[in-house]
């Protein structure tokens, strides 16, 4: 059997057996079922949740430190200092949440205008 990674070193004519294709390329009935039996040819995305996204924004040595001081403010009775704390984690948050949300949206606007398409040739004809 062959290694995927190396076809770059074999003939044309071993790459043409191993795919099973030629140099007029696949036939439209043998493309149909390929796609059938592998799917697209593109790579899924996994899309992560809204939810899981804010939540990250928590994930920071900053907002621990932050947590740490509400903490000594409530252990102290310095309440007023404690919510303002409070406040400003979750005012950070939602601006983390905001911004990532942004950059997700302007990264997948991008990859829709880099889409490629490619010619390819089907029973001897492009």
């Amino acid at each position: 059997m062959y290694d995927k990674k190396d076809t770059h070193s074999l003939e044309l004519d071993e790459i043409y057996n191993i795919y099973k294709t030629s140099e007029k390329g696949l036939s439209e009935i043998e493309a149909e079922k390929r796609l059938k039996l592998y799917g697209e040819n593109t790579l899924k995305e996994k899309e992560e949740s809204k939810l899981k996204i804010f939540f990250r924004q928590f994930n920071n040595i900053l907002i621990y430190v932050l947590f740490l001081a509400s903490l000594i403010s409530v252990i102290s009775h310095k309440y007023v200092d404690f919510f303002v704390i409070i406040a400003l984690i979750f005012i950070n948050s939602i601006i983390g949440f905001i911004q990532e949300i942004k950059a997700i949206i302007s990264i997948k606007a991008l990859k829709k205008m880099t889409e490629s398409k490619t010619k390819v040739i089907r029973d001897g004809k492009i």
